[in-house]
């Protein structure tokens, strides 16, 4: 015996019964439902292996060798930029002109360290500045590495 499919007065499809209705409406919702998951894992960062932003920044006066921390929301008036070249601001400590400037921090170690391509732009070759001096870590090839899709 065989079940007929057609449509129904309602405008249904009937194919033999709810269950089989059903039954389709659970697998469909369950497949936006997993298409809604991994779309907003993606747009919202869940594929990268990055790690969390920074909740301060430590900055470094070249002239008096004081540190300090400061916040996310202050990182923008000491990022100045000359042509290619990174422009310190004035040290409120020693009061030297342009001389602090944001710190890198080692993703392996945790140090702190300011890199070649600030203490010594003119001698610091592309691939060293951003090597860290206690650890030997290259960020550049690091961050490469940690953030890719996995």
């Amino acid at each position: 015996m065989s079940k007929s499919i057609g449509f129904r007065n309602s405008g249904k499809l009937d194919i033999g019964g709810k269950g089989l209705e059903y039954g389709l409406v659970v697998v469909l919702g369950a497949i936006i439902i997993l298409a809604a998951v991994v779309i907003g894992t993606q747009f919202f960062g869940g594929g990268g292996g990055g790690s969390e932003p920074p909740t301060e920044y430590r900055v470094k006066c070249l002239k008096c060798g004081e540190e300090w921390m400061i916040e996310p929301k202050e990182v923008g008036k000491y990022q100045r930029e000359v042509g290619r070249r990174a422009m310190g601001v004035d040290c409120p400590k020693c009061q030297t002109r342009g001389s602090v400037f944001i710190m890198s921090q080692c993703p392996k170690c945790k140090e702190y360290y300011m890199p070649k391509s600030i203490t010594s732009p003119d001698s610091a070759a592309p691939g060293d500045q951003d090597v860290c001096p206690k650890c030997g870590t290259n960020l550049r090839e690091w961050w490469r590495e940690h953030n890719k899709r996995r």
